[in-house]
């Protein structure tokens, strides 16, 4: 399974814009819940939708910047506004290094309509989930069946009935979202192999200082590196904001409210004007300058998460995971 959903872009518009309105309550949180819980990058969206969200047609004549504009100023719609401002989308549905191989020889159609739908296929070639909008059938179901087409070396043509998982609302979405967050935490149970996958799941941190040793020679239970893989999640996303400058500099709260679970804070006065305790939590970055990485968040068994941001280079350096530094 991918860390990305595909996004049905064949499932718009609805009939009229009531009906439209009606579902995207739950199309934002299913977005919101698989990047701040499941930890999924981004919503795969193909190149003819505008990838702001803004220009996408929801019914006819209704945009979703109309939506935007109605409930922007609502408090009641606050944290909802929040999380559609922060959905991120990634375009082309296929990369590049795909389009003109295998890809060619392979199509998916949907059983019901007979009809080819890249979004399906995107999904089928990268394994991974479709995110439809419940406007009409057959996108108002779970699971879809399709067809999928293949080309064997010999030219033969192949035809294999499967079933596609449609996230369409949040009742379905809670039932995948479990087995999800199962299946993420049985992939990593030792610190060795959370750092192997570090530069590839976490692209814009750095680690450094006495990070790389803790987690390759990690001994301190999976409670607290599970709790840690939370914090890079969250880290990373938040640097990848200040690198799109989507967010202004850092700040404590802007990363609570994007999602992070655990209490997040500085150092108080009499660390950061004692010498020796400073100096514990001064750590070399990969450039070779020496930090003072106050900022920490608070794990199980008093273990803390040492990290310093970088907003003007969209980095947060992460240079310690261990027991409380001395106070």
């Amino acid at each position: 399974m991918t860390n990305f959903l595909i996004f049905n872009h064949h499932s718009l518009p609805f009939s009229d814009r009531y009906k439209a309105e009606q579902s995207i309550p739950d199309f934002i949180k299913i977005i919101s819940s698989a990047r701040t819980q499941v930890r999924m990058t981004a919503i795969l969206l193909d190149d003819s939708v505008d990838s702001s969200w803004f220009g996408v047609e929801l019914a006819p004549g209704y945009f979703w910047r109309e939506w935007f504009g109605k409930y922007k100023n609502d408090n009641n719609f606050k944290e909802m506004i929040r999380s559609f401002k922060s959905m991120l989308t990634q375009t082309p549905l296929f990369k590049a290094e795909d389009v003109g191989g295998s890809l060619e020889l392979f199509d998916v159609r949907e059983t019901k309509t007979d009809r080819h739908y890249s979004a399906l296929r995107a999904t089928l070639w990268y394994e991974s989930l479709l995110c439809s909008f419940p406007s009409q059938s057959p996108w108002n179901a779970n699971p879809l069946s399709v067809i999928v087409e293949s080309c064997d070396s010999f030219g033969t043509m192949h035809e294999e009935n499967k079933e596609l998982t449609n996230v369409f609302n949040m009742a379905i979405w809670e039932v995948i979202k479990v087995s999800l967050i199962q299946d993420r935490d049985r992939n990593v149970r030792k610190g060795k192999e959370l750092w192997a996958q570090c530069k590839k799941e976490y692209p814009y941190l750095q680690f450094c200082g006495k990070c790389p040793s803790q987690l390759q020679n990690w001994s301190s239970g999976l409670v607290v590196l599970n709790q840690a893989k939370e914090c890079f999640y969250q880290l990373n996303l938040y640097a990848e904001k200040m690198t799109k400058r989507q967010v202004k500099g850092y700040s404590h709260q802007q990363l609570r409210g994007q999602g992070l679970l655990h209490e997040v804070s500085g150092e108080s006065s009499s660390v950061r004007n004692d010498h020796k305790k400073k100096e514990q939590r001064m750590f070399y970055t990969p450039d070779g300058r020496k930090e003072f990485f106050e900022k920490h968040a608070k794990l199980a068994n008093g273990f803390r998460l040492h990290f310093f941001p970088k907003p003007q280079n969209g980095i947060i350096y992460i240079g310690y995971i261990g027991p409380h530094l001395k106070l």
